[in-house]
């Protein structure tokens, strides 16, 4: 039995994020992120603004006084600001993964690395900060891999096995892509949602919050519905209730 080991790094970056009520909610508790209505998928656009959301705003430290603070709370003002006039939030989500095999063919690689960054952009249009609030949604999602040896290729290359692991990690060619660009209104709180564009239906369908090819470092036909074949990213609709 061969035996393997991931270890992950993550690291998110939110560069505006819509109330500062957010910021005060998740200090008493509530529930900050609801999830996106049409996906639990935790790479899905409205997944990933708001688990940027929760990071910025539960600000847990060893000191109660940061000296950074009064620069903080002026950036938190303007990134405010910024959702006001504009209605722009936008999150960056960088993600490190690196798995190792006991045992290999001879002359191929035991260890493989590869990352993952994807850049949101939501910009409300309609209705702004209500539950009926209907804005465009733009993903920009880049894979590479350093030049090494992937993840996934410890499985097909170095075993000679039938699969390969963490193949959501693997490199793209061109290195970055659009993975989603669409309009999307309605939200949990309004009971209703739709969104139209170039969407990807295999991450809604095939995933979830518990379970998904990126969290497990799995490959995908591990991780879900693998006997349907629901397309990858491109034009469609869905809608829910």
């Amino acid at each position: 039995m061969k035996s393997a080991i991931a270890v992950s790094a993550v690291l998110a970056v939110l560069i505006s994020w819509p109330t500062a009520t957010f910021a005060q909610s998740a200090r008493a508790g509530s529930n900050v992120s609801q999830g996106d209505p049409l996906s639990s998928d935790p790479t899905d656009p409205g997944n990933i603004l708001r688990e940027v959301e929760r990071m910025e705003a539960e600000r847990e430290a060893l000191f109660p006084v940061s000296p950074l603070g009064g620069l903080r709370n002026r950036t938190d003002r303007a990134k405010k600001t910024i959702y006001e006039v504009t209605g722009f939030k936008m999150g960056l989500v960088l993600q490190q993964v690196g798995q190792g095999i006991s045992e290999v063919l001879p002359g191929n690689a035991n260890t493989g690395t590869a990352a993952d960054l994807d850049f949101v952009v939501k910009r409300e249009l309609i209705n702004k900060g209500k539950p009926n609030h209907g804005g465009v949604y733009y993903q920009l999602q880049g894979r590479w891999d350093y030049g090494t040896t992937g993840p996934q290729d410890l499985g097909f290359v170095s075993l000679a096995s039938a699969g390969g692991t963490a193949n959501s990690w693997s490199r793209y060619q061109p290195t970055f892509l659009t993975r989603n660009f669409y309009w999307q209104q309605g939200s949990n709180e309004a009971g209703w949602a739709y969104r139209i564009g170039k969407i990807t239906p295999d991450a809604t369908l095939l995933t979830s919050q518990y379970i998904s090819p990126v969290t497990t470092f799995l490959p995908n036909v591990g991780t879900g519905v693998f006997a349907a074949g629901y397309p990858d990213s491109g034009l469609g609709v869905v809608g829910g209730l």
